[in-house]
């Protein structure tokens, strides 16, 4: 009993997605899932929870932008947290479309992702002339680690079998430089928070924090949307 009145208070917050539920209550669900099933479209809103959505990143940087949140003396601190954000996107989807092609991709497909590498390694280069500005000429470690440990970066293809490329095999062929797709990109989180703060960066990791809360918060809203759809589907077929 003593845990849960500790817990009383965080419990409130999700009450109102709870209610008894009498046999009317129930009729009018089932009415209402079957109409939804059928009609969909606006239909679905039922299986939305009553709540307040939390705060989207185009909401956050609206509301940073606007409010000048960080004393950085900085014009433009917001768009570049949020470029470095997207190029970490681009990396990822770059990544995703290597490991799908085949191990013996003819010599045109080899041209397409050495063309997107480039562009995407031309935008992390002007990026980090940004970061340069942003840093006020602190020196950093950018462009030339890679971002994640390859081996921890497979689980994505397991199903596409041995005929998958991947990307060790792509950089041995396309370049010995390392590639766009795992190149480091500096972001205030990038160094511990302590030094980030002796450095005078202290803002910055403020203002990307609220970025990154905005990015998880989108990414979970997309994970529940693709849940209730297959929900749908599972209800439909099965």
């Amino acid at each position: 009993r003593e845990i849960l009145e500790t817990l009383w208070a965080p419990f409130n917050k999700i009450s109102p997605t709870a209610r008894s539920m009498s046999q009317a209550h129930l009729s009018l669900w089932e009415s209402d899932q079957k109409r939804a099933t059928e009609q969909q479209g606006e239909h679905l809103d039922i299986y939305n929870l009553k709540i307040d959505k939390a705060p989207t990143m185009a909401e956050i940087r609206l509301r940073l932008t606007e409010s000048k949140y960080a004393d950085t003396g900085k014009v433009g601190s917001v768009s570049w947290l949020i470029e470095g954000i997207n190029l970490e996107d681009a990396q990822d989807a770059l990544r995703v479309d290597i490991r799908q092609l085949p191990r013996d991709m003819p010599a045109t497909q080899k041209a397409v992702v050495a063309e997107k590498q480039q562009k995407l390694a031309a935008r992390i280069s002007k990026y980090h002339e940004r970061t340069d500005a942003m840093t006020q000429g602190i020196e950093v470690n950018s462009g030339t680690v890679p971002l994640d440990d390859i081996r921890f970066c497979t689980a994505d293809v397991v199903e596409l079998g041995p005929e998958a490329i991947d990307l060790e095999f792509a950089s041995e062929e396309i370049g010995e430089e390392v590639p766009a797709e795992v190149m480091g990109i500096w972001m205030p989180s990038s160094m511990p928070h302590k030094d980030a703060l002796a450095l005078g960066l202290g803002a910055l990791v403020a203002e990307e924090l609220q970025l990154r809360q905005g990015q998880s918060n989108d990414c979970l809203e997309r994970l529940r949307q693709a849940l209730g759809h297959k929900a749908i589907i599972y209800h439909q077929h099965f």
